[in-house]
């Protein structure tokens, strides 16, 4: 259960700003358990008693060892910075939301998609216990700016996060009653944690009863003094300690919001550049400085906001209507086929076909490929049961044979490719850069939705799918190298042919 008081602390000191694989990588409702993180080079041992401590404040939680490494809850970390967790239980996938940024890691998936592109994992999410998720904290943190560190004296994990305190704007424009039932806080709760009464409050917006909040209240709850709390914001000296909240926030200057309400030192960059930040997104003129009063400048701000978060949903309804069409349209497009045919060392064979109307430059890129004898002795370096097949890079001594690059045709790089990541699709791997597409192709063991749209989809395997599945079941390591999923025993392609 969330407690709704630790939403309103936060928001006493946070406001809105707003303004503010080597191998080619090819990307990757509430779970009824924890989450769990693997914590950064902790030692693991049976006794040891692991302590999270989060902004200064202690995080309760427990911790256990898998595999010689500690754990901690993932959604015990995060929701204390803010963050919202997410199990999506079809597709066995966890949503981390904080500040309006999205990241998405997938059990058995070493990749962890995010709003830049996707990032290779040292260790895949895996289920323990059957029914308990652990990811790598680092990784995870360190995607949200957050500063990650081991005491070892003490045995703690020491978390800091660059803005120092959650976004605030969860239950933005709600009354009090429908952010207790939103964060499942009972009434009787909320009195007993605030000194507040439900009926007075309950039907009030939620900004008004943070702004009822004194100084003094703000102060306690934060394990500050008043003093403190003045320095820190720049206050007057002289400002009574009962005085409301709400005055308190209409007394900052610009210059005190930039300095202690946004994440603006995260930028490395000056008061006086975020405010020059600040006009152009919001669209403000010269006459507001430093100096000017915040809550002045709030408004415009808020007005924007809401300007921009309706052209970003009408966009959001163009794009999605577009892509219904291209799905509507795809049928025709795949009529148009190539038929090739892979031959593995072993003997098995793979039988597919190439879309050259869905991305022909991909397609042509494979097929000039494939006649030159390219992928000839070359092996699936990478394979990950219940996710895909990749190869064309390596030899079987992970020596790299490279090839030129090609533009990536898929959606987001401004090409359309409505073809989705199920089972037996064939799509190009790539690093970061979204034209860095070369030779390197995988096959999907599974459907993986999260590539769609990411990933040039450009055939599919339509005889030989039972190769595919006990291919993806071989014992994989990590390589000398650090390349990771590595086949034991070198998979290698004895050819692939364009059938004539």
């Amino acid at each position: 259960m969330k407690k709704v008081i630790s939403l309103i602390l936060i928001a006493m000191l946070c406001v809105t700003t707003g303004a503010f694989a080597d191998e080619a990588v090819i990307g990757g409702a509430d779970a009824a358990t924890d989450i769990l993180v693997a914590a950064p080079s902790v030692p693991a041992s049976e006794d040891i008693a692991i302590k999270l401590i989060v902004d200064d404040k202690v995080v309760p939680t427990e911790t256990v060892t898998v595999n010689f490494r500690t754990l901690v809850p993932l959604r015990a970390l995060m929701e204390s910075t803010g963050a919202e967790v997410e199990w999506i239980n079809d597709t066995r996938s966890i949503n981390v939301t904080r500040n309006g940024k999205l990241i998405t890691l997938q059990i058995e998936n070493s990749i962890m998609s995010t709003p830049d592109g996707d990032v290779a994992l040292d260790a895949a999410p895996i289920l323990h216990n059957g029914n308990t998720t652990y990811v790598p904290l680092r990784a995870v943190c360190e995607e949200f700016d957050f500063k990650v560190d081991w005491d070892e004296g003490t045995k703690t994990i020491l978390v800091n996060a660059p803005d120092g305190c959650p976004y605030v704007d969860l239950y933005d424009g709600m009354t009090l009653a429908e952010v207790l039932e939103a964060s499942g806080t009972t009434d009787e709760e909320f009195t007993a944690q605030t000194g507040m009464s439900y009926e007075e409050y309950k039907d009030k917006p939620y900004v008004l009863v943070e702004n009822s909040f004194s100084l003094a209240k703000v102060a306690s709850m934060n394990s500050m003094t008043t003093e403190e709390i003045k320095i820190m914001f720049g206050l007057e000296k002289s400002m009574a300690d009962d005085t409301k909240w709400g005055e308190v926030l209409g007394s900052l200057t610009m210059k005190a919001y930039i300095e202690n309400l946004t994440p603006a030192a995260m930028y490395g960059i000056t008061a006086e550049q975020a405010l020059e930040s600040l006009k152009a997104t919001y669209g403000l003129g010269d006459e507001y400085t430093l100096e000017t009063k915040y809550r002045y400048v709030r408004t415009i701000m808020e007005t924007k906001e809401l300007e921009m978060a309706k052209e970003l949903e009408e966009q959001q309804l163009l794009e999605e209507a577009k892509r219904a069409a291209d799905l509507a349209a795809l049928p025709e497009l795949l009529k148009n086929t190539i038929k090739f045919t892979i031959t593995m060392q072993d003997g098995s064979v793979m039988k597919g076909e190439l879309y050259p109307d869905v991305a022909p430059a991909t397609v042509e890129n494979f097929v000039k490929l494939v006649n030159e004898k390219f992928y000839d002795g070359l092996i699936f370096h990478r394979i990950i049961d219940g996710f895909m097949l990749q190869g064309g890079g390596y030899d079987k001594d992970l020596n790299e044979k490279e090839a030129q690059s090609i533009n990536g045709e898929f959606y987001s790089n401004g090409f359309t490719n409505a073809l989705k990541h199920e089972k037996g699709i064939l799509s190009m791997a790539r690093t970061e850069d979204p034209n860095s597409a070369s030779s390197q192709f995988f096959i999907m063991d599974e459907a993986a939705p999260h590539l769609d749209g990411q990933y040039a989809a450009f055939g599919k395997i339509t005889d030989g799918l039972d190769v595919v599945e006990k291919l993806s079941k071989v014992e994989t390591q990590t390589a000398d190298n650090g390349m990771t999923d590595v086949p034991v025993k070198a998979v290698i392609i004895k050819s692939i042919r364009i059938n004539k």
